[in-house]
């Protein structure tokens, strides 16, 4: 069943459609042919790949993702080790035929 928004944009999906607001693509691809389409697809995937590649080369966005994650890894870990031990407290409670 599609969402609510969704039936808004004719079945497109809003988290899609959002992006598209500001911009006139949707208005130009409604009279675009089917080989203008695909022309359109390609030079879109080629700019997300020097996009990728430009992101994966940034040394200071490495940096700053390394240190979010050793800033975050005592969070995840004390979250995984409570999470743990409600996982095993539910299986006791499952072999004691209590769930």
């Amino acid at each position: 069943m599609a969402k609510k928004n969704d039936a808004q944009h004719f079945g497109f999906p809003e988290k899609y459609n959002k992006h598209l607001k500001a911009s006139t693509f949707k208005d130009d691809a409604n009279t675009m042919s089917d080989e203008e389409l695909e022309k359109v697809i390609f030079e879109c995937e080629k700019t997300i790949k020097e996009i990728e590649k430009a992101k994966d080369s940034d040394e200071k966005l490495k940096q700053a993702t390394d240190l979010v994650k050793d800033l975050g890894a005592g969070y995840r870990n004390s979250i995984a080790f409570e999470t743990a031990k409600i996982k095993y407290s539910l299986h006791m409670l499952e072999t004691r035929g209590k769930i």
